[in-house]
């Protein structure tokens, strides 16, 4: 029960973070929350009794964590008192037309995407499964 209660915890942080990434349209917030909320469930689930479980709680947590850490510093910290925000390679406007507010929002985005990748990228390098590892 309390592991149940975990990954359903996991799995809304994971889920909120997903769907409020932008410069997606709102419109679709419900849904892409819905989706990520039953694929982590499902995969969960899935990897309950392995040793992968652990792991994917820890990816949820990172998700989310990435994602608040780029928030707050973006728009309580560089957008509010002027902070200097690191650049960053611009992923999203690549495959969207931004331009406008949304670019802001596209900065986050692209920040967040960045920082995500590098710490997925050490939490895979450095997983206890020797699956992971590199050889």
């Amino acid at each position: 029960m309390k592991a149940a209660i975990i990954n359903l915890a996991i799995s809304l942080l994971f889920a909120f973070a997903i769907s409020a990434i932008p410069p997606y349209p709102n419109v679709h917030d419900d849904l892409i929350f819905l989706v990520a909320l039953i694929t982590f469930l499902c995969v969960s689930y899935r990897l309950l009794k392995t040793s992968y479980a652990s792991l994917w709680n820890y990816f949820g947590l990172i998700t989310f964590g990435c994602y608040i850490f780029v928030y707050c510093w973006f728009w309580y910290g560089a957008m509010k008192y002027d902070l200097w925000f690191p650049p960053a390679p611009e992923i999203i406007q690549l495959f969207f037309f931004v331009d406008g507010e949304a670019s802001y929002d596209a900065m986050v985005s692209n920040l967040f995407l960045i920082l995500w990748l590098v710490t997925v990228g050490i939490l895979a390098l450095n997983s206890p499964n020797k699956s992971l590892q590199r050889t």
